[in-house]
């Protein structure tokens, strides 16, 4: 081998050697775009049509153009670039940036605002399904298997956490997700107390009561004074006074009428009983 001819070998070689040197470094930085399916709508409460979307997140440190891009539901569906049907923004993600691919990208807008927004066919079941997202190459960027058991038509959409866990939570499209599933809302019933009551006779128990209470009082009444008319009596000087005469007569007429207030009192008892 000539000297010249070695000096060329060694030349060529040392300049493919770089080249395959910087291809193998920017390889890895090519093939970990990390842009990922960060959030998504797949049962909105009421009917589905056109109102099914689905986040994108750029994760990377670098732009990128999903522009030849395609989401699987079942199906591969392309992407529509800006404006067409709707679309808004553009297709190049730049780092930390969102992007949304929405069922009905003119309806989505109407309510949505900020994010870049491209129309596109998405028809997730409400039953649980797989989402791919593919690059140009048709590779699998990012995928997600769901199940009905979370955000089903109640309002919510999963949205994956910064633990990479998948959450129930309020829509945030083109925004940071929550990082916890909210807590439900416990509503309370009020206590049912018992009423308080307090036992009320019958009105004939009350008649009673009242009549008995006024038999009572006479009674007393006329102890008291018949008292008092024996030991009047008593002083006198002979049993055929006018005195005595006159204290037996009140004797006899309070006896007489304890014997009617006794008697009131058990024919009106007798009353209740029958009418009880």
């Amino acid at each position: 081998m000539k000297t010249g001819s070695h000096r060329n070998f060694w030349t060529k070689f040392s300049t493919a050697t770089t080249a395959s040197s910087v291809a193998l470094f920017l390889l890895p930085g090519a093939l970990h775009a990390q842009v990922e399916i960060s959030e998504f709508l797949y049962d909105a409460p009421g009917a589905d049509t056109k109102n099914e979307w689905i986040e994108l997140f750029n994760a990377g440190t670098s732009s990128v153009d999903i522009t030849k891009w395609k989401i699987n539901d079942g199906s591969n569906h392309v992407f529509n670039a800006p404006p067409k049907n709707g679309s808004v923004g553009s297709t190049v993600m730049a780092p930390g940036s969102y992007l949304i691919l929405a069922d009905d990208a003119v309806g989505f807008v109407s309510t949505h605002s900020g994010a870049s927004v491209l129309d596109s066919v998405i028809n997730l079941p409400n039953d649980g399904g797989m989402i791919k997202l593919l690059d140009a190459a048709g590779k699998t960027e990012d995928s997600v298997k769901y199940s009905k058991s979370k955000a089903s038509g109640d309002g919510n959409s999963l949205q994956k956490n910064a633990s990479g866990k998948w959450i129930a939570a309020a829509p945030t499209p083109g925004a940071g997700n929550a990082q916890v599933s909210p807590k439900p809302v416990k509503v309370s019933e009020p206590k049912k107390t018992a009423a308080k009551t307090q036992a009320r006779p019958p009105a004939a128990a009350k008649e009673a009561i009242d009549i008995e209470s006024e038999v009572q009082d006479t009674q007393d009444v006329l102890e008291s004074t018949s008292s008092q008319i024996v030991q009047a009596a008593a002083a006198a000087s002979s049993g055929s006074s006018p005195w005595y005469l006159g204290a037996a007569g009140l004797i006899g007429a309070a006896a007489a009428t304890g014997f009617i207030a006794k008697r009131k009192k058990s024919e009106e008892w007798e009353i209740i009983e029958e009418t009880g």
